[in-house]
């Protein structure tokens, strides 16, 4: 179940990556935070995820995930 919602959540990032979204939340849920480590692994592996905090959120409590991106501008070589 866990490896479904992972893969899930990785279609639904590179969506949000490829439509170049400023942010965006992912409800995991709080429980064990197996589910949150996992998503958290993910993120570090995109360089476009510019930050991402679980703070308290009034609508989903520390359940949720806020991500944020920033993208390269085309021309820009470093």
């Amino acid at each position: 179940m866990l490896r479904r919602q992972i893969d899930h959540f990785s279609q639904n990032l590179e969506e949000a990556i490829d439509k170049e979204e400023a942010n965006m939340v992912v409800i995991h849920g709080v429980g064990k935070g197996r589910l949150k480590n996992e998503i958290f692994k993910v993120l570090r592996e995109y360089y476009e995820v510019r930050t991402f905090r679980n703070d308290y959120n009034p609508l989903y409590g520390y359940g949720a995930t806020e991500i944020f991106f920033e993208y390269e501008e085309e021309g820009d070589d470093f």
